[in-house]
C-alpha cells in the first residue's frame, strides 16, 4: 500500500511528494529489488510492516492506497508546515465526514 506524501498526492492532488511510505506485508527487500530502488541516507522511501489486512482506502480508490487515517497520521508524524496543511486538507475532504457518520 502507498501512504505518506505519495498517498496524499494520489488522494487530493495538492502535494508534490518528496517522499513515499510503502506498507508491505513481508519482505521489503524483494519489493525494493523489483522496483529497482537504491538505498538513500535521506530516507525518501520509508518501508513499514503492514499490521493488518483491512487498512486500504475504501472510497472507490485503487486498492494500493493506505486508509485515509493512516496517511493523515503519517503526514503529521513530522513537524512540517507543508505536510500539516496537506493533512488538514485530507482530514476536511475525507475523514471529517467519516468521523461524523460513525
Amino acid at each position: 500500500m502507498i501512504g505518506g506524501e505519495l498517498g496524499a498526492a494520489f488522494a487530493i492532488s495538492y502535494l508534490h511528494p518528496q517522499s513515499a511510505t510503502l506498507h508491505v506485508e513481508d519482505n521489503y527487500r524483494a519489493i525494493a529489488t523489483k522496483l529497482k530502488l537504491k538505498p538513500s541516507h535521506e530516507g525518501e522511501i520509508i518501508f513499514l510492516k503492514q499490521f493488518a489486512h483491512q487498512n486500504f482506502w475504501n472510497d472507490n480508490r485503487p486498492d494500493h492506497l493506505a486508509d485515509q487515517l493512516l496517511i493523515h497520521a503519517e503526514l503529521l508524524r513530522e513537524n512540517n508546515d507543508r505536510r500539516r496543511e496537506t493533512a488538514e486538507r485530507l482530514f476536511s475532504k475525507y475523514i471529517e465526514d467519516r468521523q461524523n457518520n460513525a
